[in-house]
């Protein structure tokens, strides 16, 4: 659905991190051809506090961190 335009890729400095983690190189380059193809809107780190913010209070619902955090970025994007 990304490909063909009916969804926005969303991406940000969380997951460019979490992505430099993979130790599967081909799966890590794979994941960043993806995003610099497919990205519509990146949330850089510059929008730190405001993500922080948002996700513990998305974390207040159970939510697990890394999880928090990348919806926090999609949200920055509304």
């Amino acid at each position: 659905m990304i490909k063909s335009g009916r969804l926005h890729l969303v991406t940000s400095y969380i997951l460019t991190y979490e992505n430099s983690r993979n130790p599967f190189s081909s799966r890590r380059n794979a994941i960043e051809k993806f995003i610099r193809t497919y990205s519509s809107y990146h949330v850089g780190a510059d929008k730190a506090g405001r993500i922080k913010h948002v996700a513990k209070s998305i974390m207040s619902y159970g939510v697990r961190m890394k999880d928090a955090y990348h919806v926090a970025c999609a949200l920055e994007d509304e």
